[in-house]
């Protein structure tokens, strides 16, 4: 049985605020009475259950708040930020995959660049 746990609920919270994905490093830091161990315990079970995002990085893992959100995500590859994509458009890339024979999971997340961070390059 899973318990909601004040260092649960603590994890939660600091994701939910940000409007980027996070690292677990990050998540700890902010944490005053969570240790970095309960922390990957807490985002490893919230991904595994749905409730939490993760994407890659380079060689970092960050995750995400999904907060029972069933369309698409996408999160930036260069500052971080995590977008919830609509429901038509989120549609429209699962019908694409389904026509290769692909099936996408709700909770996917595509690695792309922003409309800020692509104004850059």
């Amino acid at each position: 049985m899973e318990y909601d746990t004040k260092q649960k609920k603590e994890v939660m919270d600091e994701l939910k605020k940000s409007p980027v994905a996070l690292s677990a490093s990050q998540i700890a830091c902010n944490m005053k009475s969570t240790g970095a161990s309960t922390v990957y315990r807490i985002l490893t079970q919230a991904v595994s259950d749905g409730t939490v995002s993760m994407s890659v990085r380079g060689r970092t893992r960050y995750y995400s708040y999904l907060g029972g959100c069933h369309h698409l995500h996408a999160t930036c590859m260069q500052c971080g930020a995590f977008i919830h994509l609509d429901d038509e458009i989120s549609n429209d890339i699962s019908n694409l995959l389904e026509k290769n024979g692909l099936a996408v999971s709700p909770e996917s997340v595509i690695s792309c660049l922003c409309p800020q961070c692509r104004g850059k390059k």
